[in-house]
C-alpha cells in the first residue's frame, strides 16, 4: 500500500508538470556590466572567482550570448529595539540589488533582497564590526545564487 501511494504521489507531481531545477552543464558567455563601486566590486568579485558555479564564461568583449547589468546595490544597517538601559540591542542589515539580463536585446530585470537581525554589543563595537562584514558577505554569497537561478530559468525557458 505504502508503493501505491508513493507511485501516485509521483504520477501526480510529474502530471503538475513539476521537475527539479537541474544544473545547466552549458556555459553562456557574458560580460558585466557595472558602476565602479566597492559593493559591486565585491559582487564582481564573487562572481568571477565562482564562474564555474554560476555556469558563465565571463568576457570583456561585448560580442557575447549574456550581458548581465548590475543596476545598483545597497546594504542598510539600523538599529532599532533597545534595552532596559535604552541603548540599542538589535541590529538590522539590510540587501537589496537590482540587475538586468540581456539576452538577444531582450531584457530581463531580476531584484533580490534579504535581511538579517543581530544582537547589537554596545560595549565591543569591533565585535558589532566582525558580525556586519560576515553578514554582508552572506548576503553576497545569497545573491549570487539568485543570479544563478535565475540563469537556469532563462536558460531553460
Amino acid at each position: 500500500m505504502r508503493y501505491v501511494c508513493l507511485s501516485l504521489l509521483c504520477l501526480f507531481i510529474y502530471s503538475c508538470g513539476y521537475s527539479l531545477v537541474s544544473n545547466n552543464p552549458s556555459k553562456l558567455d557574458a560580460v558585466l556590466i557595472y558602476e565602479s563601486t566597492p559593493l559591486n566590486k565585491l559582487l564582481v568579485k564573487n562572481i568571477k572567482s565562482n564562474q564555474g558555479y554560476v555556469g558563465l564564461n565571463l568576457s570583456k568583449t561585448d560580442q557575447v550570448d549574456l550581458k548581465i547589468r548590475i543596476i545598483s546595490q545597497r546594504i542598510g544597517k539600523f538599529l532599532s529595539a533597545t534595552d532596559k538601559n535604552l541603548t540599542p540591542a538589535v541590529g538590522s542589515i539590510e540587501y537589496s540589488l537590482d540587475y538586468e539580463f540581456i539576452l538577444d536585446d531582450k531584457i530581463i530585470s531580476q531584484s533580490f533582497y534579504d535581511s538579517e537581525l543581530y544582537p547589537y554589543n554596545t560595549s565591543n563595537i569591533l565585535s558589532n564590526d566582525k558580525i556586519t562584514e560576515e553578514i554582508k558577505n552572506s548576503f553576497l554569497d545569497k545573491a549570487l545564487d539568485d543570479i544563478k537561478f535565475n540563469l537556469i530559468k532563462i536558460s531553460d525557458g
